[in-house]
């Protein structure tokens, strides 16, 4: 089976886009920057394999290079946030950046989600315990050069921290963080090199979600040194514009896109000969189907279409090995170009076979040849046809040999019924189910869920009451995110059987994924009245219960989890956040305190007994935890929010409320830790205000 990953060596270069790799290079290297440039071509067409093979060419030139793949992030809160975050990463981890540098990008990371593009600079909910955590909206200030950093920091109350920037400081934000981002590019590249950031798959994010890149591109990293290729399908665009501004106007598509993308770049289609002679060559497939490529040409010119073809053609063949089935391979390339071509043709062609054991490819040839009394005669009996008659290609293709005129249709039909949408039973013509799910299960564990799909889906065609079957495409389904189907594939495997477990407690994943948490209760009680010693169902259904706010029944679920294995540290620290909603701190504290007896590394368990100790005042307590969990985790945005809040809370309320704090062992385990020289400095001079 051919794979659909992009080339990114010339050697796999089976497209043959060395030609278009040196044209879009130079063009890259020789622009005036900033430029933006867009990589035009329609679904399947080799986009991301011409933008990999340019990447690949420009870092031999020792280019410096970001790829960005706007659809994997399309769920993300701000794509614009996704895309500076990556950029900003690319140079933090670049071997050849300095220190320097690399702190420079770092402190602008901390400062990319609060631009006034996201909320705040760390995402809730990566942990059960970050809806308790104060999060601090002027952390970057204590990070950057700003001469107003720890003064304003200290004015600030927690209950303030959540607080919206008014849109005056977002636009002031903004301005520097372009400045900043500027002079960042410019010693990243030097003042001969560039920056040149690919993104990918932007026709493939929603419109609003599309617009957003390309907005930012415009917004905030418009700065000199740089080159954006933006490789989409420009109709897709085009239409997310006209359904963004309620136009219909192409004009006003073409004129947005100028402004935002100074060079379209086009790739050709490729031509039939190119097909014939190099592109099908080429491919690692069978040699006798090579042979055939006269035939497959005419399937078009998309390159993704040409090899879902040939893996259907192989599919089948391997079908009919299995089976018994005699075909001749020319016909079944053929009948499968047809297919993929003229889908409504053989659409019909299947249903007549179907319900008349007609065989329309005779038919139509029956008409050709027919006078003109005979002709009126055959449409009369196949309606049908008038809708096919007068499209020329199709008749021509039908006419090339081999003809498909006398053949014995019907051991290609059932082939092509069990690759396609067509239902077909095991009783009908046998199979070997098995195979399929195997080969669905190793895909899956390969990770290529949407092969994993299409084995599971050919088991259930065969085997309807295939129970397995249903709940392994529902896994697959799960992990590419298309919770709806998955959860109809578990819902399938319940009615198979009642006792289902596994697709009860996933059920309830699923519902849990797009917060729906009462439906996820129901399903992972389902689970638990099949298997009542299911702990992993009773985690789950405490995290349900938490975000319903049922923090008792939270509570009831980590104590029996607690009775079945003392050891899982997990229910512990769960029950222990439910506790610190409740007030209950000293219960928290204690479950939090065992959670680190088990786990001694567990930052959040830190953090969140920290936060009880606060809520009790025992400041003393909470700064130990607190700087214990940054030295566990130096880069964990979380733990240095909550220090910095409470060293803070402690200046400011020092004198009101008598705090005395014991500095000198806090300050000995900052220095022990992974933190900046830099950040351990400022923590230093704000717990010297205690000396």
């Amino acid at each position: 089976m051919l794979t659909d990953n992009e080339v990114k060596l010339q050697s796999e270069d089976s497209l043959r886009y060395k030609t278009l790799c040196d044209t879009l290079s130079g063009i890259v290297l020789n622009s005036q920057t900033p430029i933006t440039i867009g990589v035009f071509g329609e679904w399947g067409s080799g986009k991301t394999s011409l933008m990999r093979l340019t990447e690949n060419d420009l870092k031999l030139k020792n280019i410096k290079t970001v790829w960005f793949n706007a659809w994997k992030f399309d769920k993300a809160q701000d794509l614009r946030v996704a895309l500076i975050h990556s950029i900003l990463k690319e140079i933090e981890n670049d071997k050849t950046a300095t220190k320097k540098l690399k702190d420079k990008a770092v402190g602008l990371l901390k400062r990319v989600n609060w631009l006034g593009l996201g909320r705040t600079a760390v995402t809730v909910g990566a942990s059960l315990a970050t809806p308790y955590l104060a999060i601090l909206p002027l952390l970057s200030q204590v990070f950057s050069d700003s001469k107003k950093g720890s003064e304003n920091l200290a004015k600030i109350l927690p209950e303030e921290l959540l607080k919206e920037q008014t849109e005056g400081k977002t636009l002031e934000l903004i301005g520097e963080f372009e400045d900043e981002f500027k002079k960042l590019t410019l010693e990243y590249t030097g003042n001969d090199s560039r920056l040149v950031v690919f993104i990918d798959d932007l026709d493939r994010c929603l419109p609003e979600k599309a617009l957003d890149i390309l907005e930012s591109i415009k917004l905030f990293l418009n700065v000199p040194q740089t080159v954006f290729v933006i490789g989409t399908d420009v109709k897709v665009i085009e239409n997310g514009l006209k359904q963004k501004y309620d136009e219909k106007s192409d004009e006003l598509a073409k004129n947005y896109l100028d402004k935002i993308i100074q060079v379209p770049f086009r790739i050709p289609p490729l031509s039939k000969k190119d097909i014939i002679d190099h592109f099908i060559p080429s491919l690692q497939i069978a040699e006798e189907i090579k042979e055939y490529a006269f035939i497959i040409a005419d399937a078009g010119n998309n390159p993704r279409t040409v090899k879902r073809l040939l893996n259907n053609i192989e599919l089948q063949k391997i079908l009919s090995k299995t089976r018994d089935i005699v075909i001749e391979d020319i016909i079944l390339v053929k009948l499968n170009v047809l297919e993929f071509r003229w889908k409504e043709f053989h659409s019909d062609m299947m249903e007549i076979y179907s319900g008349k054991n007609d065989n329309l490819l005779k038919i139509m040839d029956e008409y050709e040849h027919a006078d003109e009394a005979k002709q009126a005669e055959i449409l009369s009996n196949h309606p049908v046809l008038k809708k096919h008659i007068q499209d020329y290609e199709l008749t021509d293709f039908l006419n090339k040999e081999p003809s498909l005129d006398n053949i014995e249709i019907a051991p290609y039909i059932h082939l092509q019924k069990t690759t396609t949408a067509g239902s077909v039973s095991a009783d009908e013509f046998g199979g070997d189910v098995d195979k399929y799910f195997q080969l669905g299960f190793t895909n899956y564990e390969n990770k290529d869920f949407i092969k994993a799909i299409d084995y599971y889906t050919r088991c259930i065609t065969l085997n309807p009451n295939y129970k397995q079957a249903y709940f392994n495409r529902g896994l697959a389904c799960n992990a590419l995110k298309q919770y709806k189907r998955a959860i109809n594939d578990f819902i399938k495997a319940i009615e198979i059987d009642k006792e289902y477990t596994y697709a009860y407690y996933n059920l309830g994943n699923c519902y849990t994924n797009i917060n729906e948490f009462e439906n996820a209760v129901k399903y992972y009680t389902k689970a638990l009245e099949v298997d009542p010693e299911y702990i992993d169902a009773y985690y789950q259904r405490a995290l349900a219960h938490f975000d319903l706010k049922n923090f008792e029944n939270a509570i009831k679920d980590n104590s029996k989890i607690i009775e079945l294995d003392p050891g899982y540290f997990l229910a512990y620290y769960s029950r222990a956040i439910n506790y610190l909603d409740l007030k209950d701190y000293d219960q928290a504290i204690a479950d939090n305190t065992k959670a680190i007896e088990l786990k001694p590394d567990y930052t959040d368990a830190y953090i969140n007994r920290g936060l009880s100790h606060n809520n009790k005042k025992n400041y003393q307590d909470a700064l130990t935890d607190y700087i214990t969990a940054v030295n566990i985790s130096p880069e964990y945005d979380l733990a240095n929010n909550n220090l910095l809040s409470l060293i803070n809370y402690c200046i400011h309320n020092k004198d009101a409320e008598n705090i005395k704090l014991n500095v000198e062992s806090a300050i000995k385990i900052l220095k022990r830790s992974g933190l900046s020289e830099d950040v351990k400095k400022k923590y230093t001079e704000l717990l010297n205000n205690f000396k």
